[in-house]
């Protein structure tokens, strides 16, 4: 049971966790036998406080937590986004044209695009973010990823990686980047 209080409490660290992990982790936690550990008087008064105490912080904790529902995906939300924008500024963009730059980047991160829906978007999202920042916005509005994030609503990732705060901060990005290419 201690150790359980300390799993979960390790788990909780993260910024993520396996959506069945967690809730098995939440389930353990939740059955233990409060009444049974009183019984066996194994513990001193401060001992079954701070356990008590310890298990109530985590069980809110992990309800807090953003769930993880694709645990094999290389990415996150965060990463991948620094990594294609990282990837974008080793781009040598100057002497190329803007359909050249477009094709590195979704050349680069191909397989990351075929993972998941929200893993392409964000991959998208990210590079549109780039070539509106670099002013590369020339030759790129009836490309085909452009349309995809003219199409994008946040009911297309649904059940995906992403947390509800992930999926409104890409869905507000899209919009602003679709706006500046109007």
């Amino acid at each position: 049971m201690v150790i359980s209080v300390i799993i979960a409490e390790i788990l909780a660290s993260h910024s993520k966790a396996s959506n069945t992990f967690k809730n098995y982790m939440v389930e353990t936690l939740s059955n233990i036998n409060n009444n049974l550990i009183e019984q066996e008087h194994k513990l001193t008064q401060e001992q079954h406080d701070d356990f008590f105490f310890r298990k109530k912080q985590v069980l809110i904790q992990l309800e807090k937590m953003p769930s993880d529902f694709y645990p094999r995906v290389c990415w996150y939300y965060e990463e991948l986004t620094d990594e294609v924008n990282k990837f974008f500024s080793e781009i040598n963009f100057k002497d190329r044209d803007e359909k050249e730059v477009v094709e590195k980047v979704i050349n680069r991160f191909e397989r990351d695009c075929k993972n998941t829906v929200s893993e392409k978007i964000v991959v998208y999202t990210t590079l549109a973010e780039n070539l509106v920042r670099h002013d590369l916005t020339q030759q790129i509005k009836g490309i085909s990823f452009i349309e995809d994030l003219k199409g994008f609503t946040v009911n297309s990732i649904q059940g995906e990686q992403l947390s509800d705060v992930e999926k409104e901060n890409l869905a507000q990005r899209i919009q602003v980047v679709l706006n500046s290419l109007a």
